[in-house]
């Protein structure tokens, strides 16, 4: 784990797991952020499904099973999105009790017994009146339970043994690998212009930001996610990029078919080169160019609202030299019975300097509420815009 740091927070990690937020980023539980996914949890990562004026068209357009696939997914991506959430906030929260403790200089060994400062205490004692059992009761009962174990564990091998049930005689069930393109309704065309564009991470919309094609994802610096959501063609795609095999990175990714409308998102402390030969950059509307001109400060702590505080718009959230956690909460307008599903969260941790202090893209429409809570950040209005209605942005989750 030489050089790497935490996928989640940019702390260092020591076999495996981050001395900072205390987070295991090793291979299954790495894979768990991805849920939504998105972004962690993103992306993610949220609730999808279409808005009402584009709902029958995308149901007309699709077979059944496509449909179903889809409605199944959005309730799953909700669930994912507020399980991930869950998990962001707690890992911050245990990062920030362990960073207090240290400042106050108490190590806390059992619960009930006082701290104290700068010691190590021995909590193991005997209170038979009070119905526990005492230390040497403990030993006695954990060798019963090593010797009960021990017999068991001999029948079953003896089981096995004489009704030839060993494991090369045990026939697995293959498992399917889904064509992730199996619901599109048409073929990207072969024909085009060749194309390249390096993307920091941020947010980044198919046929605005960058053009259709069939795409090779190249590392160039860092490690991180990179995902494609399509809602129109059911085309959902996650992969972690880097030089770790053991948390199945890799350096190229090929045959990442992009259509226009896709969301693209690059996640973590990572740099990559986007390629094609068969870019349809004539079909690229243009790009308005951004209409707001300020910076604006989050102040540390302090949650403000777009349209209130500051102007709504499209901002990249760029870091003032310490590592914060930012949080926009986005309404989403839908009716689901827990109220937590009717918003959609957007959180990135910003680190002091690395490829991940900023985050390009983020669409704040108005009625969004955000706040960076350790550290200020600054909302840098982004170069180009999709369009002034903010809004319709996120009809895509809803």
């Amino acid at each position: 784990m030489k050089g790497k740091r935490c996928y989640l927070c940019g702390g260092k990690l020591s076999d495996g797991r981050c001395i900072e937020c205390g987070l295991d980023n090793l291979k299954s539980e790495r894979k768990s952020y991805r849920l939504n996914s998105s972004s962690y949890e993103k992306k993610m990562h949220s609730p999808s499904s279409v808005s009402d004026a584009n709902s029958e068209k995308a149901r007309a357009g699709r077979s059944a099973a496509a449909q179903k696939k889809q409605d199944e997914r959005n309730e799953g991506l909700a669930k994912a999105r507020v399980a991930r959430e869950a998990d962001l906030t707690k890992s911050y929260e245990d990062r920030k009790k362990k960073t207090d403790q240290a400042a106050a200089g108490y190590i806390v060994h059992n619960a009930g017994s006082s701290p104290q400062k700068g010691t190590l205490r021995n909590t193991g004692y005997t209170k038979q009146k009070s119905g526990k059992i005492s230390k040497n009761n403990m030993t006695k009962l954990t060798g019963v339970i090593i010797t009960l174990v021990i017999a068991v564990g001999s029948l079953v091998t003896e089981y096995i043994s004489k009704n030839d049930l060993s494991s090369s005689k045990i026939e697995s069930v293959p498992v399917e690998e889904q064509d992730p393109y199996e619901f599109v309704q048409r073929e990207l065309s072969t024909e085009g212009v060749d194309y390249e564009v390096l993307l920091l991470p941020g947010e980044y919309q198919a046929g605005v930001h960058i053009p259709e094609g069939n795409y090779q994802v190249i590392l160039k610096e860092g490690s991180g996610n990179v995902s494609v959501d399509d809602i129109e063609n059911s085309i959902y795609l996650w992969q972690a990029i880097g030089t770790n095999e053991e948390h199945d990175e890799v350096e190229q990714w090929d045959d990442v078919r992009i259509y226009s409308g896709a969301v693209i998102e690059v996640t973590g402390n990572l740099q990559v080169q986007l390629k094609t030969d068969c870019a349809q950059s004539t079909a690229m509307p243009s790009m308005q160019e951004n209409p707001l001109t300020q910076n604006i400060t989050l102040t540390k702590g302090k949650e403000v609202t777009a349209g209130e505080d500051f102007p709504a718009g499209v901002y990249d959230i760029v870091s003032m030299g310490e590592w914060t956690y930012v949080a926009c909460k986005i309404p989403m307008y839908t009716d689901f019975e827990e109220e937590e599903l009717n918003y959609m969260t957007q959180s990135q941790w910003i680190s002091e300097d690395g490829l991940d202090s900023i985050y390009c893209n983020l669409v704040i429409p108005s009625g969004a509420q955000i706040y960076a809570e350790n550290a200020d950040v600054q909302l840098i209005p982004s170069e180009f815009i999709i369009s002034e209605d903010y809004d319709s942005y996120y009809d895509r989750y809803r």
